[in-house]
């Protein structure tokens, strides 16, 4: 006999022959395994089609973009308010520096509005533009301040502060007056670095 006689003459062959839900059972659990296998490839191949959507929307922006032109006046305006932005960007030898700087400019600045606080130096990266190279400073701020003080914290970063930023921010005025903040600082690289 040869191993396929012997696989259907064996007793689960025959009594899988005999009983009828047991057909009944491995028809559906087929049914479902080829269903979900269906799902699947649906999932996938709209995945797939979201994304190409996506980069052919991003492909006809850019085609229009490119088909506009740029006035030179206008690239000088920008290229003006860019360099008087820059200008006035303190300037720092070093990124030690650099991060020095930016420690000692939040603890005058914000650091006598905060009760119990802690600053943290999260590192710093340089920015290299083609006029100027910048280095960007990461700080984490942390402590207790009054509800009274938040409009005076804010308006550190508002649009006269030309270097600082924030990146996150939490505080919590009622229960703790607590607040952690992500700051980011810029300073212009000298160029005899």
């Amino acid at each position: 006999m040869t191993r396929i006689q012997t696989i259907l003459n064996s007793p689960v062959m025959q009594e899988f022959k005999r009983n009828l839900r047991l057909q009944w059972l491995l028809l559906l659990v087929i049914a479902i395994l080829g269903l979900s296998a269906t799902k699947a490839l649906f999932d996938k191949v709209e995945t797939s089609k979201q994304t190409v959507s996506q980069q052919l929307t991003l492909l006809s922006r850019l085609k229009l973009a490119a088909s506009v032109p740029l006035e030179n006046t206008k690239i000088e305006v920008v290229d003006k308010l860019l360099m008087t932005h820059l200008e006035r960007i303190p300037a720092v030898a070093s990124s030690s520096i650099a991060e020095a700087k930016a420690l000692e400019d939040v603890e005058k600045k914000i650091g006598i509005l905060l009760k119990r606080k802690r600053i943290n130096l999260l590192g710093s990266d340089l920015i290299e533009l083609p006029s100027t190279n910048l280095w960007s400073v990461r700080l984490e701020i942390a402590g207790q301040l009054t509800p009274e003080d938040f409009i005076k914290f804010i308006e550190h970063f508002d649009i006269n502060s030309e270097n600082m930023r924030i990146s996150s921010l939490q505080y919590s005025p009622k229960t703790s007056n607590s607040i952690s903040i992500v700051i980011d600082i810029l300073y212009k690289r000298e160029a005899n670095e």
